[in-house]
């Protein structure tokens, strides 16, 4: 049994103390943004808004529905169509551990608030790993920990739960730092197909972010430190590719289930704007920081606003390096972190794509070839691409910080000042979302149609397959009781499907209508 002084001297050991207050961090960063209602399974109602919508509804009716291969197949949503788990974003993962435990579980069970809890968690022990690697005093140590916890791209993505996963950015940088340490190439490895094979079963935008950069911690295990065999190098990361490939298959992520379209176009909409790092976009507290942008696709997915405290650290860490340029750019140095450069200047040139903007303006632009289009429109949300360099180029700031601070130990007591400024800058993004904390079968609607529709084994919207038929996400109610009575409907919100057969459905359905010709098994809203 452990005594109290015991517990006392483990905690203040500064590696462990350093991973309490990241922790508790997470948690009050959590509660700013959602307060901890929404961990409850039983409170659904607080989904019924925003892109969660779809998310919880996709979970619904492939809960509810018999196991189907690919195994991620919903067949009564978007009926007659039909979708995926990964189309809705109901994050796979959660969804089919779900199904699986869902004759234990409450009909109405939602494991979202419970995930996105997960993930602020995560990111606040994994910024704590990281800083524990980097040579430092305790308060700078601790500083750096907050500013990776309060990320504002982090803060700014709370309506995708799937994409909310930066801890797994976090966790390759870790075995990045890692690698160069003899004593773990075997542990390495086993990380990494662990976070590779997460990333697979998350979402397949976060999957390149894990692969890519793993794909430099197996470099300089091999190809530098020679800490494993080149043989082994290459074919643990083209097994991982197939791996990767292996899971979205059985997912359905290559519509097999209903021949959904694979690309969407739009690739240069959604990316990143040069003024990126700097641009606020409303989310600081001093109106400086707010810059135009070239298009509405870049205010969400092409944000990547550093924050005031960490742009101050960026400005001194690149006036040290360039007084130090031999230090930095030795051939040595160079050489060791050369693939993760590389793969940081294509994810950086894919986010920001082939419409290259700086405010409001087109700097220049070119046509890209027709297959290089084909390859790049499923990640048309290319702004999101960004987020490795986003957390790379903080970690390297650190890093340099840290060689400053041994040179002037005295600027040790003063960088908790840059963390408050980061937070008061931030404030905009603590606000805290508004949720309607209920369990939405009590609805009022939801009652009344329930009893309307209970007779109909499908429902018939027109014009089929649009989320809003008259005003913003009315489709919720209706596709909320389909899923909850196994009742076909023709409506939702997913990212990919069969624009033809969609067509040719609607065409049909007119058709139909036009004809008199109703399904006295169907109601048509």
């Amino acid at each position: 049994m452990i005594s109290d002084n015991t517990f006392y001297r483990i905690l203040t050991k500064k590696p462990v103390l350093i991973i309490f207050l990241s922790l508790v961090s997470a948690l009050i960063l959590f509660y700013l943004k959602f307060g901890f209602a929404i961990i409850n399974p039983l409170n659904n109602g607080w989904l019924m808004a925003y892109d969660y919508a779809t998310h919880y509804l996709g979970w619904l009716f492939f809960k509810n529905e018999p196991w189907d291969f690919p195994i991620g197949t919903i067949n009564n949503y978007f009926y007659p169509l039909g979708s995926n788990i990964g189309y809705t974003d109901s994050i796979p993962l959660m969804a089919i551990i779900g199904k699986l435990l869902s004759p234990i579980l409450p009909e109405q069970t939602q494991y979202i608030g419970f995930w996105l809890l997960s993930c602020f968690i995560l990111q606040g022990f994994f910024a704590a790993l990281i800083v524990n690697k980097i040579r430092l005093s305790f308060l700078p140590k601790m500083a750096m920990s907050i500013l990776l916890i309060f990320s504002p791209i982090l803060m700014n993505r709370p309506q995708h739960p799937a994409l909310c996963v930066h801890w797994l950015i976090l966790a390759v940088i870790w075995l990045y730092l890692r690698s160069k340490e003899s004593d773990s190439p075997s542990s390495n490895i086993k990380w990494i197909w662990f976070f590779n094979i997460l990333s697979a079963f998350i979402h397949p935008y976060i999957t390149p972010m894990v692969l890519l950069p793993c794909a430099a911690i197996l470099y300089r295990m091999g190809f530098i430190h020679k800490f494993i065999s080149i043989k082994k190098t290459l074919l643990n990361f083209f097994l991982l590719i197939f791996s990767v490939l292996a899971i979205w298959y059985i997912l359905g992520f290559f519509g097999l289930s209903n021949g959904a379209d694979y690309g969407a176009a739009g690739y240069g909409w959604f990316s990143t704007n040069l003024n990126a790092l700097y641009n606020a976009n409303k989310t600081s507290s001093f109106s400086l920081m707010t810059h135009p942008l070239y298009s509405d696709g870049q205010m969400f997915e092409g944000y990547a606003y550093l924050g005031l405290g960490l742009l101050l650290m960026l400005v001194f860490a690149l006036f040290f390096v360039a007084m130090n340029f031999k230090y930095y750019f030795a051939l040595t140095k160079v050489k060791r972190n050369a693939l993760l450069i590389v793969i940081l200047i294509f994810t950086g040139i894919l986010a920001i794509t082939h419409i290259v903007t700086f405010n409001n303006k087109v700097i220049f632009s070119f046509q890209l070839p027709h297959i290089i289009e084909v390859l790049l429109n499923p990640y048309r949300s290319s702004g999101r691409l960004f987020w490795p360099v986003y957390y790379f180029l903080i970690i390297f700031v650190f890093l340099v910080f840290s060689k400053i601070l041994k040179k002037h130990k005295i600027l040790s007591y003063f960088i908790v000042l840059i963390p408050i400024l980061q937070l008061y800058d931030l404030k905009p993004l603590y606000s805290k979302l508004q949720f309607e904390k209920s369990n939405y079968s009590t609805n009022e609607t939801v009652v009344k149609w329930t009893e309307i529709l209970e007779p109909f084994e499908h429902i018939i919207t027109y014009p089929p397959f649009e989320k809003e038929l008259m005003t913003g996400l009315d489709y919720v109610p209706f596709a909320y009781i389909s899923a909850l009575n196994n009742k076909t409907i023709t409506t939702g919100y997913i990212a990919r499907y069969n624009t033809a057969a969609s067509i040719d459905y609607k065409t049909r359905l007119e058709a139909s209508l036009l004809a008199g010709q109703l399904d006295e098994n169907s109601v048509y809203i």
